[in-house]
């Protein structure tokens, strides 16, 4: 799912879960604020850390170029103090834009649980004001596994509960 999808799929599950004013709710929506700018946050910190990487590259090109010393000697070039701390800038800010790089995933991981959880939670919610679904109710193209044997969905293209199972949900196939 696209970053720009998930992002307006968490703040619809953060809009339903805002009709339950539990504890639990704001612990959760609390959560889930909190992940999301840690991972905004280290998401900038990448950026900064590939302009700084952008720019010691950028600083010895112009070192190679203004320095006035003969550069074809590259043991000469690296040896002088300013080509030195460019280069020191640029690898720590590409060891640093990894390090965020793995924080960011771990972020990413931390919010898709946290997604699931406000998943389940804007469900419960839905149930306590709602109620149940009927039983066999179509959804999404599936039979639901718990459905009614009397179901039987009306139209020529409507599915078909094969009586075997298949890895994972049940096999629907249309006729």
């Amino acid at each position: 799912m696209p970053a720009r999808e998930y992002q307006k799929e968490t703040a619809f599950l953060r809009e339903v879960i805002a009709y339950d004013d539990t504890a639990e709710r704001h612990q959760l929506d609390a959560r889930i604020a909190q992940a999301q700018r840690d991972q905004c946050c280290v998401r900038r910190a990448v950026a900064v850390m590939a302009l700084l990487a952008g720019l010691a590259v950028a600083g010895l090109g112009y070192a190679a170029v203004l320095l006035p010393q003969n550069t074809l000697n590259l043991s000469r070039f690296f040896s002088q103090p300013v080509v030195r701390a460019i280069c020191a800038l640029g690898l720590t800010a590409l060891g640093c834009a990894v390090a965020f790089l793995l924080l960011e995933a771990v972020y990413r991981w931390r919010l898709g649980e946290l997604h699931g959880e406000c998943r389940r939670f804007a469900a419960k919610v839905i149930a306590s004001r709602l109620g149940r679904p009927a039983a066999g109710t179509r959804r999404a193209g599936r039979v639901d596994a718990e459905a009614d044997e009397s179901f039987t969905p009306a139209g020529p293209e409507a599915p078909r509960l094969d009586a075997e199972r298949s890895s994972g949900p049940w096999r629907v196939t249309y006729e």
